[in-house]
């Protein structure tokens, strides 16, 4: 962030207010899309923790959306919006993510690290990355 408020300006391929912004506006446009597609299991829940049970519950947890916001990012320019059957391809991963007993290994007490961060980054990553493959 240094480099934002330097004299000298802002290195626009580090930081480019109007694409980093389109994709971050894209980012929860298709995130809402794909939660939308599955509404009666994930809907307004896409940042909601899980139980044990696997219910996905209505409080936010930033590590969901650590996950899926991050997650997302290697996919981006591959994702469109207008595209119905890719958003519910989305929603669906996004609901196997969440009803993976695999996730609890990357969430909760004790993942606030730098590895753990790089796990759980990655671990969203790679089970998003299967849509397009």
């Amino acid at each position: 962030m240094e480099a934002a408020s330097a004299p000298e300006g802002v290195d626009r391929s580090v930081f480019d207010p109007v694409r980093d912004e389109e994709d971050f506006l894209k980012t929860f446009q298709v995130l809402r899309l794909a939660a939308e597609s599955v509404s009666d299991e994930v809907g307004s829940k896409i940042f909601g923790s899980v139980d044990s049970r696997g219910r996905i519950k209505g409080q936010f947890a930033v590590y969901h959306f650590e996950g899926f916001s991050l997650g997302l990012q290697k996919i981006l320019n591959s994702l469109n919006p207008n595209d119905s059957a890719q958003m519910k391809l989305l929603g669906k991963k996004a609901l196997e993510i969440k009803k993976d007993p695999e996730l609890r290994n990357h969430t909760g007490g004790g993942k606030n690290t730098v590895r753990a961060y790089k796990a759980r980054v990655e671990y969203f990553t790679s089970k998003l990355f299967e849509i397009l493959v």
